[in-house]
């Protein structure tokens, strides 16, 4: 039977640790181009420091053209930046399978232009049509609300719904409570940018059903 299966992005999908390099990635590239410096270098700086960017303008502080590179000028660069990253093989196997059975929706919270670059490169209007991707900057309204799962189910009012995410503060909670099958990507590698704890969330806010790979969702009825 044909199901709505609504999915979060960052670290759904793909993994928000390559978006977060990408970003600095540019950054390092930037700053490494227009003050002469190594941008490897700078690199390995924003990975080693708990506070990437502060750690960056500490290292040039006093250099010639320095100035033009203040840390807002990081996070704008970082921002703005085209992100390199990609769907791994498991991950597009099964939304090519998932597509033959069921309709696809991206329900993520971010901001406009950010997650969109993220779609758009990812290549996931391959598999979810744009009026089924519901971009919280968008709508003006976050998972931490019953918005945007009720805007699902208004566009599907007749199919079984699925939500699936990996955060427990936000991705279950309303559609739990919205009775729809809620589904969590376990981080099995802790590598997520959130840590799992589910035995620390409320009852509320746990999932449904715990999977340790996507492939799972294939045999979900």
């Amino acid at each position: 039977m044909c199901a709505l299966m609504v999915f979060d992005l960052d670290d759904t999908l793909y993994k928000e640790r390559d978006y977060v390099r990408s970003g600095r990635r540019a950054v390092a590239n930037a700053i490494g181009s227009e003050l002469g410096l190594d941008a490897d270098g700078l690199m390995a700086l924003m990975e080693a420091a708990p506070d990437a960017f502060d750690a960056v303008s500490a290292a040039i502080a006093g250099l010639a053209g320095a100035d033009a590179w203040p840390v807002s000028r990081m996070v704008d660069t970082y921002r703005a930046h085209t992100p390199e990253i990609s769907l791994d093989a498991d991950t597009r196997l099964v939304l090519e399978a998932l597509r033959r059975r069921h309709t696809l929706a991206i329900v993520t919270d971010g901001n406009s232009v950010r997650q969109h670059a993220k779609i758009k490169v990812l290549g996931l209007y391959e598999f979810f049509s744009p009026e089924n991707i519901y971009v919280s900057d968008d709508a003006g309204s976050d998972k931490n609300t019953p918005v945007p799962f009720l805007a699902m189910e208004r566009r599907h009012s007749s199919m079984r719904r699925y939500y699936v995410g990996d955060n427990l503060a936000k991705d279950f909670h309303w559609p739990g409570l919205r009775g729809w099958t809620t589904v969590m990507l376990i981080d099995s590698h802790g590598t997520n940018i959130r840590p799992q704890y589910p035995a620390e969330a409320p009852p509320a806010f746990r999932p449904g059903i715990a999977i340790s790979s996507l492939k799972n969702l294939l045999t979900l009825p």
